[in-house]
């Protein structure tokens, strides 16, 4: 824990989007901010140049790396993505994950590599990612079935999850565990539930990191469902998932409770994406064992639709309204 003279310490656990949206609001806050990213991913830009490195996914970190480069220009360059007929492979390559592969190559360790480019962005937050290990997700189908590799994970259409796991086990860098180990505030999500959250749990030392923490421990749910990954899931049965795979160490849930205008909602529904929401009762049973529910209006209203790269979009936090609550829960820990 931090003591009553430095900075707040929050660390935000997960992928890149949903968890550059929190880091923001935290920084914002006036909060010392250290991410913990997500590096599993191998589809788009990011699997082909995994392929090409034998590396890690370095789109997530990149992500946040772009979402915090205190120079225009920088954001443009790492969120680039090249288009020359020419090349026809390196099409929607997102060039900041070129630049994070070569700093690897270069520098050793992806973990310095993405020290080296915060430093060149100018990134007043740390960013490091839960594994350097070159490592896969998988899942074991409640029909028995194994998939292999994230773009299977979240594939639509298949049964659902029973059982994540990584491979070969991949352990956390020691960076992640002591910035766990100092942190006054964890966060993890929000961000899609098996493939950011759960595979940020599922890479070795985190979970114990977290039960050992003292840390207050807050699962940010999702605003609605997501394709693929939590297809008719009721919220409340996505924090029961979060919790077991943290062995508990959960101490409060931030849910949203605001409800959009109806045609962002059902645009949003027409593709799959459904509002979740806790029923009063599945608050306070909840509540009974111990986790905190924080709920508030959290979304963006009237958001338009997000140009993402082959991404899902979703109901998106607003990061002002976030922000408004760590303050407070930060003033509560102070006191």
């Amino acid at each position: 824990m931090a003591s009553s003279t430095l900075p707040f310490h929050a660390v935000c656990l997960g992928g890149g989007t949903g968890v550059a949206l929190i880091a923001r609001a935290l920084f914002d806050a006036g909060m010392r901010v250290t991410t913990v990213i997500a590096t599993t991913d191998n589809g788009r830009s990011t699997g082909r140049v995994r392929r090409w490195f034998n590396m890690p996914a370095p789109g997530d970190l990149r992500n946040v790396l772009a979402s915090f480069a205190s120079e225009p220009a920088l954001r443009e360059l790492f969120d680039y993505r090249l288009d020359l007929p020419e090349l026809a492979e390196l099409r929607g390559v997102a060039f900041g994950n070129l630049v994070l592969a070569v700093l690897t190559k270069t520098t050793g360790s992806l973990e310095t590599a993405v020290a080296v480019a915060g430093r060149l962005g100018g990134v007043p937050i740390r960013v490091i990612p839960v594994t350097t290990a070159n490592a896969e997700l998988c899942a074991e189908l409640e029909d028995g079935a194994l998939v292999q590799g994230e773009v299977e994970v979240r594939r639509p259409g298949k049964a659902p999850i029973r059982r994540l796991f990584v491979m070969p086990p991949a352990p956390a860098t020691e960076a992640a565990l002591q910035a766990i180990r100092e942190a006054d505030l964890i966060t993890i999500g929000p961000g899609s539930l098996f493939t950011s959250v759960l595979a940020c749990l599922a890479v070795d030392g985190i979970v114990e990191a977290l039960v050992a923490s003292r840390a207050r421990r807050m699962y940010i749910a999702n605003t609605t469902t997501q394709p693929g990954q939590s297809d008719g899931m009721p919220l409340v049965a996505q924090i029961e998932r979060v919790i077991a795979a943290a062995r508990g160490a959960i101490d409060a849930v931030l849910v949203n409770e605001g409800r959009p205008a109806a045609p962002l909602i059902a645009r949003h529904a027409a593709a799959g994406r459904h509002l979740l929401s806790l029923s009063p009762a599945e608050r306070e049973e909840l509540e009974r064992r111990g986790v905190r529910v924080i709920a508030a209006d959290l979304v963006e209203h009237d958001a338009p639709p997000r140009a993402l790269w082959q991404k899902e979009d979703t109901i998106r936090h607003d990061a002002a309204k976030v922000g408004a609550i760590f303050t407070r829960l930060a003033a509560e820990a102070r006191a």
